[in-house]
């Protein structure tokens, strides 16, 4: 362990590989020093090695550890490749509705206006938000800001978590 916290050029991880050792060598085992960094080592990770501790199979326990954690960092870098396309087009997207909302809809606003006709109702809607978003942009930015920081603190708890996991185990393609 003193090797690889000397080998790493992770500063977090190079810190915690000492904390370990100096606690292992107080006495303590494997698993007590990992488990007091749950944020490094998961409970998953810790239980393993404590079963690895008992049944005296440790190097056994390390290789599954091992393979798992490869084919964890695997999958993450897979699904993080295939969300990248669809963000951007997201991004794109919302950006061309921002920039027809701002600027290409008040044009043809005042347009409209000169020719002294009763518009149908969808454009009268259309024009009624994008005078909205002109006019009060900052209170529709802080809106948005504030729903998604909402939104991430409330991931960030145990229900929210079980029902966001849920929300994406139950989305078309991607959930199964």
């Amino acid at each position: 362990i003193t090797g690889l916290a000397d080998t790493t050029s992770n500063v977090k991880l190079k810190s915690t590989l000492r904390e370990v050792m100096g606690t292992l060598e107080s006495g303590r085992t494997l698993s007590d020093a990992l488990a007091q960094h749950p944020k490094v080592f998961s409970s998953f990770f810790v239980s393993l090695v404590q079963v690895g501790e008992t049944t005296g199979k440790i190097e056994i326990i390390f290789k599954q550890l091992a393979f798992y954690l490869d084919r964890d960092h695997t999958t993450k870098a897979k699904i993080k490749a295939a969300i990248r396309y669809p963000s951007f087009v997201l991004i794109a997207i919302s950006l061309a509705l921002a920039v027809v909302t701002i600027w290409v809809i008040p044009a043809f606003n005042s347009m409209f206006e000169s020719f002294g006709e009763s518009l149908p109702l969808p454009t009268r809607i259309l024009m009624n938000v994008s005078s909205f978003m002109v006019n009060y942009w900052i209170f529709v930015l802080l809106g948005i800001v504030m729903v998604f920081f909402g939104v991430g603190k409330y991931i960030n708890t145990d229900s929210g978590r079980y029902r966001w996991d849920k929300l994406k185990l139950n989305l078309p393609l991607v959930g199964s």
